[in-house]
């Protein structure tokens, strides 16, 4: 076994030097905590959980991993990167092909309707699969990837609270039958729930667990307030009041149903808003439209439900206002970390229209061990300062 060392830079940790090419090109100087602690690992022979919020480091830990655990120039299916929606395996392709940009691998995007290119950029080179479980099952059991053998190293199941739920575990058995004793798993969430990990007890071997556990830890960088609206109603009112007050570079407003997302864009439309709306009954097409334009900076509100809450890394978001509070609590880190990402200044707002959702945000304080204050008359100048 190679000895992997766990260092502050990338250097310390013995990457291929093409592999850090490509990590420092994509403006990473820095390995993030969970860098730190993860990559060597997951590079060594253990299986791995990751657990962090969302903008600590997860999905390139993972990648990293992956790009340095896989031998380039064997032509054969080497790695497997399973997400539970489209929008995040459009994110996590984006990232480990950037990552692996000076590598000459092969980056199979397998979602949706999209059809799996049998040529191959390099034939006789790597490659990885990203994309959903059903789609990556279709891949592999029709052999889809012409002229390569099945050999997978790493598989990595991001947002595994998720991609593990009752409707995926056919599937996914069905991936790990493709697997060999040699293969290693990577688990990668923001929460983790008992279910979940005793589910992943049948297809695991001891796996390390790399816990980011101090919930003030998690939620450091974004500052979180609530505004009594008293009323269903007031909320929209509330919310121009903010835009009007404010100058914000992008943000999301979160909404618990498809019916009061389409209802709020047509009000903000009527409102003369740029806005646009995105939730699971539209169009795969209409909803990469929406998304592409968003990353690009052409749409700076977003109407959402929890389609978004993960995964998506879009810097120059500073302001997630949860117009609905989330039904289930774990959703709310998922929400807010879309704003504060890598350390950067981020701002949470939750409008509160009866007295359910102040009891609802008492029971997030209490399960994230922080206070969520009212926003105070000078909100101005906390969030310019």
């Amino acid at each position: 076994m190679t000895n992997y060392n766990v260092g502050t830079s990338f250097e310390d940790m013995n990457l291929k030097d093409s592999l850090l090419r490509g990590i420092y090109a994509y403006g990473w100087e820095k390995p993030s905590f969970i860098q730190q602690q993860g990559i060597p690992i997951i590079i060594g022979d253990s299986d791995v959980i990751l657990q962090a919020q969302s903008g600590l480091g997860k999905t390139g830990t993972f990648s990293i991993s992956m790009l340095q655990s896989i031998v380039d120039d064997l032509p054969t299916v080497q790695g497997i990167i399973l997400l539970n929606t489209r929008e995040l395996a459009d994110q996590v392709y984006n990232v480990i092909r950037s990552i692996g940009d000076y590598m000459n691998l092969n980056f199979i995007k397998c979602v949706g309707k999209i059809r799996v290119n049998e040529r191959l950029n390099y034939p006789d080179r790597a490659t990885i699969l990203i994309g959903t479980p059903g789609k990556i099952a279709a891949v592999l059991s029709r052999r889809m990837v012409a002229g390569q053998k099945i050999d997978i190293r790493l598989l990595v199941i991001d947002e595994f609270d998720k991609t593990l739920e009752a409707d995926f575990i056919p599937t996914i058995k069905e991936i790990f039958s493709f697997m060999s004793n040699s293969s290693k798993v990577v688990l990668s969430s923001a929460t983790v729930n008992e279910a979940v990990l005793e589910i992943s007890r049948n297809f695991m071997r001891n796996p390390v667990v790399i816990s980011v556990k101090d919930e003030e830890l998690s939620l450091e960088g974004i500052q979180q307030f609530h505004i009594q609206c008293h009323s269903e109603q007031w909320k929209f009112e509330t919310v121009l009041d903010l835009y009007q007050s404010l100058i914000i570079a992008q943000s999301i407003i979160f909404v618990n149903s498809k019916r009061k997302c389409e209802q709020l864009e047509q009000m903000f439309r009527d409102k003369d808003f740029t806005i646009k709306s995105l939730h699971g009954g539209m169009e795969q097409t209409e909803r990469d439209e929406i998304m592409s334009e968003f990353r690009k900076g052409g749409i700076r509100i977003l109407l959402s439900t929890d389609l978004t809450a993960r995964g998506i890394d879009i810097p120059s978001i500073s302001l997630v206002i949860n117009y609905d509070l989330p039904v289930d609590k774990s959703q709310y880190i998922h929400r807010v970390g879309r704003t504060g990402r890598y350390g950067k200044k981020g701002f949470a707002i939750n409008l509160i229209g009866h007295r359910s959702e102040l009891s609802q945000l008492k029971t997030i304080e209490e399960c994230y061990c922080v206070t969520i204050p009212e926003l105070p008359h000078n909100f101005q100048k906390i969030i310019y300062t």
